[in-house]
């Protein structure tokens, strides 16, 4: 095995995970460990010595079939999934692992307590933790007949809960704004894509929306009971960070009085009548079809 260098070199890549694995193909190829791996966007300025990685489709591509053929699928999607993380300083910590799996193959999933593992394996147990609580924790607001949600993850979710929204809401139009990683879920039409967005500027919310919002905050704070509330377990399950994107906890928008009882007595009125169709027991045959 040829020797590696440790140069006074940061690499520089365009923040994908291509571009992550074209990286590891060039501290191969150059026979170096650099001293940083760093986005192009938001990475801050260094005295040493700057690298720029472009990514390359080939080598991407011999590196994922290096890395499966030398430890298999799990592997690979292990490191996939670890660079969806907020950890600090993950790419660095990838290559590290990388390098691992080529000199030790199969086993190095085994190796919980490696340096180069345990970092990873606690990063991506707490994204697993993460995405869980958002399939329960997310809501959505609908502007225009899409679906819209906006959310401030600690790790890149979005592409751990799309396929759970998309196929619960098959048949709607669905907008997911992850505002910390500035990436936004596009579906529409059974088509999902991916894409880079600033900003979210949403149109004023229709009076019958804000109005089913005020329901279901009415609804939750109808469902507590006040003399037994515990703060302290409540933060535990619902964590204090997620309340700011949640219905239940923020406040109507719109001035005026909000048509809250006109909505709720048409809620009523239409399941009495969705149930008396179902054929209530004990109502009379005549009463059933004249309803």
């Amino acid at each position: 095995m040829a020797k590696l260098d440790r140069p006074a070199v940061v690499y520089y890549y365009d923040g994908s995970f291509a571009g992550l694995l074209a990286c590891i193909y060039e501290s191969y190829s150059a026979h170096e460990l650099p001293m940083d791996i760093l986005p192009w966007e938001g990475g801050q300025m260094q005295l040493l010595q700057a690298k720029h990685i472009c990514t390359h489709a080939e080598k991407t591509r011999r590196v994922r079939q290096g890395i499966c053929d030398r430890c298999g699928r799990q592997a690979f999607e292990f490191l996939r999934r670890a660079f969806l993380t907020c950890l600090d300083k993950k790419e660095l910590r990838l290559l590290y692992f990388a390098r691992l799996c080529f000199a030790r193959g199969r086993e190095v999933l085994r190796l919980r307590t490696h340096p180069a593992v345990l970092p990873l394996a606690d990063a991506v147990t707490h994204m697993r933790r993460e995405r869980e609580l958002l399939l329960g924790f997310l809501r959505f607001s609908e502007y225009r007949g899409v679906l819209v949600s906006e959310i401030t993850p600690k790790n890149r979710i979005l592409p751990l809960v799309s396929a759970h929204f998309c196929d619960r809401f098959h048949g709607e139009a669905l907008l997911i704004f992850d505002k910390t990683h500035k990436e936004a879920l596009l579906y529409a039409n059974g088509r999902r894509e991916f894409r880079r967005m600033e900003a979210l500027r949403l149109p004023e919310l229709r009076e019958e929306e804000a109005a089913w919002q005020a329901l279901w905050r009415e609804f939750y704070q109808a469902i507590g009971i006040r003399e037994r509330e515990n703060p302290t377990c409540r933060r535990s399950h619902m964590p204090k960070r997620y309340w700011r994107n949640m219905t239940e906890f923020s406040a109507p928008e719109l001035s005026g009085k909000l048509p809250v009882q006109e909505i709720r007595e048409k809620m009523l009125a239409a399941e009495q009548r969705a149930f008396l169709r179902r054929g209530a027991p004990g109502l009379p045959a005549k009463t059933k079809k004249s309803l």
